[in-house]
């Protein structure tokens, strides 16, 4: 009980001086691609990435173009948005002003909506 009792007293006081999405979830998110036929490129925000399938770990602050091109096939295109993750707003009131200070100038609080994306594409 006393050890429980020693890690609040270090830990409320941390976790009030930043974010809590700061601290737990930080500014990227990772988003996997997959496509039908595989071998299709991947551009984002006209980039080219790669070919899927592929892992990409992106800002979760920002809205992203992603387009799936492969010879002989239509493109696809498709829009990756981003939401505020209203617990860590909760979390952050409940530790104090301070930390929802934080998390909004580090956007920690925003995430991707997507987490995979499966391309099927058409000849």
């Amino acid at each position: 009980m006393k050890s429980w009792f020693l890690s609040c007293i270090y830990f409320v006081p941390i976790l009030s001086l930043t974010g809590c999405a700061t601290i737990f979830h930080g500014s990227y998110d990772k988003i996997s691609f997959s496509s039908n036929p595989t071998g299709a490129n991947i551009f984002i925000n006209g980039d080219s990435l790669g070919a899927t399938p592929m892992n990409i770990t992106l800002k979760s602050n920002r809205v992203y173009n992603i387009e799936c091109r492969k010879a002989g096939y239509k493109k696809q295109s498709f829009i990756v948005t981003r939401s505020v993750g209203f617990g860590w707003i909760i979390l952050d009131i409940v530790c104090g002003l301070f930390p929802v200070f934080i998390d909004s100038t580090t956007e920690c609080w925003y995430s991707l909506d997507q987490e995979h994306i499966d391309f099927i594409l058409e000849k």
